[in-house]
């Protein structure tokens, strides 16, 4: 007996998406060191956008941790727009089959949530001056789940 099967898969094109999310993981990490915030473009625009201003420098521990929070949202929109290679790289790691490789296991909403989640966040940090990251990270160091540097260790004034 000869069964006939049409089969489609359909599969979305989240190029454009990927890109700027990966643009966006690029800059976070690179904005979180000294050194590598010199390859970020963003802040190169930054610093032609604001050369007639004098430089506001603030304590760099907490815009880590800021920074450090994006990049996880953004690896977690990541992981949503490509399940299926994020699944295949945990169950080669893993070697067991923890993941499908066949449908999406993240909830609809999540990445949705996250994009307006990061969207106002940067609003409050770009136009009322308000770091959510940088008030949480003040709340761990109270409750004694961070250390806090001292004051010289936070002295970025390279003027």
């Amino acid at each position: 007996i000869l069964y006939m099967v049409e089969a489609v898969r359909r599969t979305y094109d989240y190029s454009i998406q990927t890109g700027v999310l990966l643009y966006a993981l690029f800059e976070m990490l690179a904005g979180m060191g000294k050194t590598t915030s010199y390859l970020s473009p963003t802040i190169w625009l930054a610093t032609l956008l604001a050369r007639r201003q004098r430089a506001v420098w603030k304590p760099l521990a907490p815009k880590r941790f800021a920074w450090a929070i994006g990049a996880s949202m953004v690896c977690l929109c990541l992981v949503f727009f490509h399940p299926e290679k994020f699944a295949a790289a945990v169950n080669i790691l893993t070697g067991q089959a923890l993941l499908p490789t066949t449908e999406q296991y993240l909830p609809r909403w999540l990445p949705l949530l996250m994009v307006w989640l990061c969207l106002g966040f940067m609003w409050l940090e770009a136009i009322l001056g308000f770091c959510v990251g940088c008030q949480i990270h003040a709340l761990l160091v109270r409750l004694g789940v961070l250390q806090d540097e001292c004051e010289a260790c936070n002295n970025l004034d390279f003027s």
